[in-house]
């Protein structure tokens, strides 16, 4: 036999766009460098996702929470640096640690 099936087949998909991926951005952190103020927090307080010169903090209405992990920021600095927003939902709250969700607000 001379020559194959004279077929082919083209596979496409549609890749997310830069902005696709800021809104569905989801994370789950633990904060670091807590402040005083986390013992005024409780579970399901919803927070502010914020610049504070190079770091990215938490913020509520009884101040600030703690920082964002440096792994994550990149992710999250690239989103907020195009005019996103973003909050944090408190899933787990200790004397010693906190743990966020973080998901985009819908602006």
């Amino acid at each position: 036999m001379i020559g194959g099936g004279g077929y082919s087949t083209n596979y496409t998909r549609d890749l997310p766009s830069k902005e696709d991926y800021c809104d569905s951005l989801k994370l789950i952190v633990d904060l670091q460098q807590l402040q005083p103020s986390l013992k005024d927090y409780k579970i399901n307080d919803i927070l502010e996702v914020k610049f504070n010169e190079d770091l990215i903090n938490v913020t509520g209405e009884h101040g600030l929470c703690g920082y964002i992990p440096a792994a994550q920021q990149a992710q999250i600095s690239k989103c907020l640096n195009k005019g996103k927003s973003f909050i944090a939902k408190i899933i787990s709250i200790t004397d010693i640690s906190c743990r966020v969700s973080i998901t985009p607000l819908n602006n």
